[in-house]
């Protein structure tokens, strides 16, 4: 298992993400594992674009666009913004993970770390300044929980 692991951290792919997964015992194992999968994956399906696309326009003289590139445009736009989609869902599944060592997925250090990576910066301070106008707060004690 251990030898599995090994290779799924060296070569992170949704073929691997099991075995990687199955050795994170920490809230950042977790998150490291989740954005490697991501990126490699997303690293590999650009290389492929681009290898598709300099034997495709081979031919082509500079400069000339054809209406083929305008739909390809909206389909490279198009498979962005699920891709996003699915990047964000994945990183969101972290909010509630379950940890074997260190503190809990729903640490106030890690809700923060996940709200930045997110771009949730407005919704992280609005919940902050509630939670402080409203006493759930424990000013003596850096632990305290931030609810979602």
């Amino acid at each position: 298992m251990t030898e599995r692991a090994l290779y799924a951290a060296l070569a992170p792919s949704p073929q691997t993400s099991a075995y990687l997964k199955a050795v994170c015992r920490t809230w950042p194992d977790h998150l490291w594992a989740q954005v490697s999968v991501v990126c490699e994956e997303k690293e590999s399906s650009e290389m492929a674009r681009l290898r598709e696309s300099f034997w495709e326009g081979a031919g082509e003289v500079e400069g000339t666009t054809s209406l083929d590139e305008s739909v390809d445009m909206d389909a490279e736009e198009l498979e962005e913004e699920e891709w996003e989609k699915e990047v964000v869902g994945s990183l969101e599944s972290l909010a509630d993970i379950p940890v074997e060592d260190g503190p809990p997925a729903n640490n106030p250090y890690y809700i923060s770390q996940l709200n930045i990576i997110l771009d949730r910066m407005d919704s992280l301070l609005d919940a902050f300044a509630e939670g402080l106008q409203n006493g759930s707060y424990d000013p003596s004690s850096p632990e305290s929980v931030i609810s979602n």
